[in-house]
């Protein structure tokens, strides 16, 4: 069982990565929108699924070196949870930078 979750862990770490990287390199400048800083959103993504893979990586590795069986299941379930819940504070960080970062309507005469 240790295999597939291996799998399913890299899997998703890549994933998110390559799609973060597509998406900022292929969308126009102008379409981010809202304020959201397009590196803001890469940097948080890419550093998560950083981890990711690294505990991806280390989930065979306690699967081989510790007796009890399903203690490497839970790491690797575990860590996408926590990978899972690190996206959902950064959207909530990347809004509320947002927010007061707006540009100021100064040269807006109408």
């Amino acid at each position: 069982m240790v295999g597939p979750l291996t799998l399913l862990v890299l899997a998703t770490a890549g994933f998110s990565a390559g799609v973060v990287l597509l998406r900022s390199r292929n969308a126009p400048p102008d379409r981010i929108g809202r304020g959201v800083d397009r590196e803001q959103v890469q940097g948080f993504v890419l550093v998560g699924a950083t981890a990711l893979a690294l505990l991806g990586l280390a989930v065979p590795v306690v699967g081989w070196l510790v007796h009890p069986p399903g203690v490497a299941e839970a790491l690797a379930v575990i860590g996408l949870m926590a990978y899972l819940l690190y996206l959902a504070v950064a959207v909530l960080v990347i809004r509320r930078t947002a927010r007061r970062r707006r540009p100021s309507r100064a040269y807006d005469l109408g």
